[in-house]
């Protein structure tokens, strides 16, 4: 009964083959579906077909099809052949279609230039054997184009798919053959068997979603060849649900938005972002370049990253050589060959994490661009090594442990506090004196050895002592604007305004942070304009701070220095603003304070003298079950409070945790 039925199946299959017919167009404009003007059965011929050619018929646009000049084809009806050939037709003829109608080619198509295709319905290529080529001859599809058939296409020349529509996958083999391939989206989310080969070409998708090039199921076999995936939009993406694919060369070349890739399990030769971009799912990457920001999410295996934007690294991962031109944080453990940091850079580890180095950490600074390695918060970041050294120079470091053998040394380098392992060796300190009147901080013009002397000199460091003098500004009303860094911070030990002259203006903005590692000593013919934070970051005792009688009252202030002391040498007014106590001691030195709260929630080693002190306080925050001006939590906290003086401005309850006496 099986061969019975094989034998029959073959016979039909014959049959069909042996019926298939030869239709020529004929007669020049005219509908797909009037076969009796048409569709003749020779070239030029008046004998005509009784119907539209069907899926096994091969159809002809000839010299003989259209008399005259510009002549329209119009598919009025779902349309149907086998292969489409325009070789040959004279006198420009339009091919065209209404968006609700569907044209199935179960063979080949040849477009010629001389035609114009306007067609605007679904194309589905449906060949069920191999050997089946498409030639667009420069002409674009503009609507959903299918390859939905168990044989071959080969493309013979570029390929476009224009409009938000779709470039479907759904079975068979697509061979791109090295053309140049356009399409808004591709689609592949089939079991059917299906082989994609993409040699050398180019293909560009144009559509902004994060699955512009999508596939998923199973069956698809992917030879990305030495191809390149290009997708031009904002907020495009590459993404799946199989496995993972090997991708050649995948290229984001948007300006703008965040792209990214999902190939979870995946590879690729190299991939590149313009604007933001991300990838996610354990790839194995050649080469990855973020010529903006960047993240990388999951655990992947990267033999080069380079970042030219701020880039952040999660989960743990194996990278062969890193190389950052902008600021970066890893919150994951990865074992690194070598890596790279740029000078003014800022670099975060989270605390516990681990990065195992097998190779270098090149990280040189300069006077003007030191790098920042911090942890993310008070537990230390390991950088590890088992043999040989780490030197790094210029640097400012805080909560790194150096372990597993290796000598870590840090050259003319800060340190910020609650480092292990590494010699740091701080820098010798300048007097940087201010010149050249109106300026930028960050500008080396405005900085000179000597005071008045020529510009050109280092920008201040956490390790230099600043002056503003006689010789800074030479008329009323000149401003030093502070822009911070990178990170939007500006450095320096010891600051200085005494003996300045001509009202200068101190000028920044919210976003500013300005941190001073010593003393503050301002004068009375200051304008204090800063509106950012200020930060007393010592590590040492014996820092002062006058303020000359002007109100900072623009922004917050922090005492967050470990082992670090201040002493008030006049009354410190922040007006509403907050004095964080975060480390180290306070002494008030029998001077007034007013502020808007003080806040000292921490578990830091910190130490507040205010005997003798009035302490004058005008705001409020939420804290446990009510709103306090005073706020005093954690642990390690030790006050001196004889004879002084709180004063709460507002109806306010003082908030007394057990450490105060």
């Amino acid at each position: 009964m099986k061969s019975r039925f094989l034998l029959l199946f073959s016979a039909i299959f014959a049959v069909s083959n042996v019926f298939a017919i030869d239709y020529y167009w004929v007669g020049g404009s005219g509908n797909w579906s009037d076969y009796s003007n048409h569709w003749a059965t020779e070239s030029g011929g008046s004998t005509f077909h009784n119907s539209v050619p069907g899926e096994n018929d091969r159809v002809f646009f000839d010299a003989n099809s259209f008399p005259e000049e510009g002549a329209v084809v119009t598919i009025n009806v779902d349309a149907y052949c086998n292969s489409m050939n325009w070789t040959g037709a004279a006198n420009h003829p339009e091919f065209i279609g209404a968006t609700n109608r569907k044209l199935y080619i179960y063979g080949s198509l040849t477009f010629i230039p001389e035609m114009a295709f306007i067609y605007t319905g679904e194309v589905h290529f449906k060949s069920a054997i191999a050997g089946r080529t498409i030639t667009s001859a420069g002409h674009s599809f503009k609507r959903h184009v299918y390859f939905d058939g168990e044989g071959s296409y080969t493309l013979m020349d570029s390929f476009t798919q224009t409009g938000n529509f779709y470039l479907y996958f759904v079975r068979g083999t697509l061979n791109f053959n090295n053309q140049a391939v356009t399409a808004q989206y591709f689609w592949s989310n089939y079991t059917n068997i299906r082989t994609l080969n993409m040699g050398s070409s180019v293909f560009t998708i144009t559509g902004g979603s994060t699955t512009a090039f999508y596939y998923n199921g199973s069956n698809f076999n992917f030879n990305a060849g030495q191809s390149q995936i290009v997708l031009t939009a904002a907020g495009s993406g590459i993404s799946h649900a199989g496995t993972g694919l090997a991708y050649h060369h995948v290229h984001f070349d948007a300006l703008s938005g965040t792209n990214s890739v999902q190939n979870t399990g995946g590879s690729a030769q190299k991939i590149s972002f313009t604007s933001t971009g991300s990838i996610t799912g354990g790839m194995t990457v050649d080469s990855l370049v973020f010529y903006d920001n960047g993240t990388i999410n999951s655990n992947n295996t990267i033999s080069r990253l380079i970042g030219f934007g701020a880039v952040t690294v999660n989960g743990n991962g194996t990278f062969s050589n890193i190389e950052l031109n902008g600021n970066a944080s890893f919150t994951g453990s990865n074992n690194i060959g070598n890596m790279t940091l740029a000078p003014g850079g800022h670099y975060i580890f989270t605390g516990g994490s681990t990065q195992t180095f097998t190779g270098s950490l090149n990280a040189a600074g300069n006077c003007a661009e030191q790098i920042i390695i911090q942890s993310s918060n008070e537990t230390r970041a390991n950088f590890s090594k088992s043999t040989g050294f780490i030197t790094i120079s210029y640097s400012l470091m805080g909560g790194i442990r150096g372990m597993g053998g290796a000598v870590f040394t840090a050259n003319q380098s800060i340190d910020l506090g609650n480092n292990h392992g590494w010699t740091i060796n701080p820098p010798g300190p300048l007097n940087l004196y201010w010149v050249g009147n109106n300026g930028v901080w960050e500008d080396p013009n405005n900085w000179s050895l000597t005071s008045g002397g020529a510009g050109g000199a280092c920008i201040p460091s956490a390790a230099d002592n600043v002056f503003f003098d006689a010789n800074s500004f030479s008329a009323p009303g000149q401003t030093v604007t502070i822009s911070g860094d990178a990170g939007g911070n500006v450095r320096c030990k010891n600051m200085n305004w005494s003996g300045v002259s001509n009202t200068p203006t101190l000028s920044g903005s919210a976003s500013t942070n300005l941190r001073i590692f010593g003393s503050l000593t301002l004068a009375t013919n200051l304008v204090y304009a800063f509106d950012g934070p200020v930060y007393f970051e010592s590590t040492e005792t014996g820092n002062t701070l006058f303020t000359a009688g002007i109100s900072l009252n623009r922004n917050s202030m922090y005492f967050n220095g470990a082992g670090g002391a201040w002493a008030l040498m006049d009354d410190l007014n922040l007006g509403g603003q907050t004095l964080h106590h975060v480390h180290g001691s306070l002494q008030a030195n029998e001077q007034a304070i007013t502020a808007g709260m003080y806040l000292s929630n921490y578990t830091n080693a910190r130490h507040l003298d205010i005997s003798q002190s009035e302490v004058t306080l005008s705001s409020q925050s939420l804290f446990s079950s009510g709103r306090y001006a005073m706020i005093v939590g954690g642990t390690n906290m030790t006050l001196l409070s004889a004879n002084s003086t709180i004063t709460i401005t507002i109806p306010l309850q003082v908030f007394s945790s057990p450490v105060l006496p």
